[in-house]
């Protein structure tokens, strides 16, 4: 016997809905397998498409289970069910030996006959007009999005590293020449390279920088043993106990504000080196508050000193949007110096927000404007040195 649907719509409305959101889902699909090459095209054309084959889906749905009722014992075959005679009435009489199930789908359903004394199978489920309706206007509405981006009606995300023909940054996968020369030996570069780490938290990169510096320090030369482990960021937040680290770089942050100041890093740093006992090193900030001739050269002097030397490390204090342009800034972060080449006068940065970026090199004036631009939550920016002063610590 033909199947009564218990539904908002009836079989007739519920076949044209069928046939409207076959349509759609396989013209969106052709649509798709064309634009998905034309760049902006590929996110809102996909999920438009996939709306419309969750509504198709959704309309088909084979996956739900029956409830079968058997007329001569009165027993529910499958979890519990509501009992329905021929007509669709509740708990109206069946006739003969014939077994009514019910898709149970938030009080409404769809019922179904067969034969014999008990049944159970899968069916369709039609969905509501209302639901269908706005399925079906958010694929469109996403699928128009789409069409308007590739025409520019909507701004495209900007060039990585800086403006189009004048990059503030250069990738370090796109000028490594400088590492390939003999006269360059950059101890500092090879002893951070190994323990390169993201941070792991949006506000944690003072964790990942400080990490990398402490492996480099202690766990680069020789003489370790097979339980020397390297220093993990969670194992630093968990056993250096200064300025509210931890508390810090957490979602909430403290007192109103996430991540670190120059100088609560210069705090965090030294409570680690003291924690681990590298007592043979000492820490030291350099602020700069204006991108003056004066401050370039001490800087300068800084970090060539620094690339000279096998016994200390730069850690940078900045504002990551001055470097690389991202947008909807500014961002204060904080990342090791990897590098510094005298001849171009540039800056390798190992940026730890490693989601975005690798690391790059960045021109010294760019660099000073990051480190002296100032923020109302962290103030200006600056330089933290980690410099071993004596050779009786690790």
């Amino acid at each position: 016997m033909p199947c009564k649907i218990f539904n908002d719509i009836g079989p007739e409305e519920n076949r044209r809905s069928r046939g409207l959101a076959q349509t759609a889902y396989f013209v969106a699909r052709g649509v798709l397998s064309v634009g998905t090459r034309t760049g902006p095209l590929v996110g809102p054309l996909q999920a438009g498409s996939f709306l419309l084959g969750f509504q198709r889906r959704d309309l088909y749905n084979e996956t739900q289970d029956v409830m079968a009722w058997d007329r001569a014992t009165g027993a529910c075959r499958s979890g519990a069910c509501r009992k329905f005679g021929l007509d669709g009435a509740a708990d109206g009489p069946a006739k003969g030996n014939q077994v009514l199930a019910w898709e149970n789908r938030g009080g409404k359903g769809v019922s179904w006959m067969g034969d014999g004394r008990s049944s159970s199978g899968r069916i369709a489920a039609p969905m509501g007009a209302v639901r269908q309706a706005l399925l079906m206007a958010l694929a469109l509405i996403v699928i128009q999005a789409g069409f308007a981006l590739a025409a520019g009606e909507t701004p495209s995300s900007p060039p990585k590293y800086g403006p189009p023909g004048a990059p503030y940054a250069a990738p370090l996968a796109q000028s490594h020449g400088y590492f390939q020369s003999a006269a360059h030996p950059a101890p500092d570069f090879w002893k951070l390279i190994g323990h390169y780490q993201g941070q792991e938290k949006p506000d944690s990169c003072s964790v990942a920088a400080v990490a990398m510096v402490m492996n480099a320090i202690a766990r680069t030369e020789g003489g370790l043993k097979a339980s020397d482990a390297n220093f993990r960021q969670d194992r630093l937040l968990e056993e250096v106990r200064a300025a509210r680290w931890k508390e810090r770089v957490t979602a909430k942050g403290w007192e109103g504000r996430k991540g670190l100041t120059l100088a609560e890093l210069e705090e965090v740093t030294a409570a680690a080196l003291k924690t681990y006992g590298l007592a043979g090193w000492t820490v030291s900030r350099r602020a700069f508050e204006a991108a003056t001739p004066q401050a370039l050269g001490e800087l300068r002097g800084i970090l060539a000193a620094n690339e000279a030397s096998a016994d200390d490390f730069v850690i940078v204090h900045f504002l990551q949007d001055k470097l690389t342009d991202d947008p909807g800034g500014p961002y204060a972060h904080i990342s090791p110096v990897g590098a510094y080449d005298a001849a171009s006068d540039r800056v390798l940065i190992l940026d730890v927000d490693r989601e975005y970026y690798s690391p790059y090199w960045v021109g010294l004036e760019r660099l000073l404007v990051a480190l002296s631009s100032r923020t109302a939550a962290y103030g200006h920016g600056g330089l933290l040195i980690v410099r071993r002063v004596s050779r009786g610590g690790r």
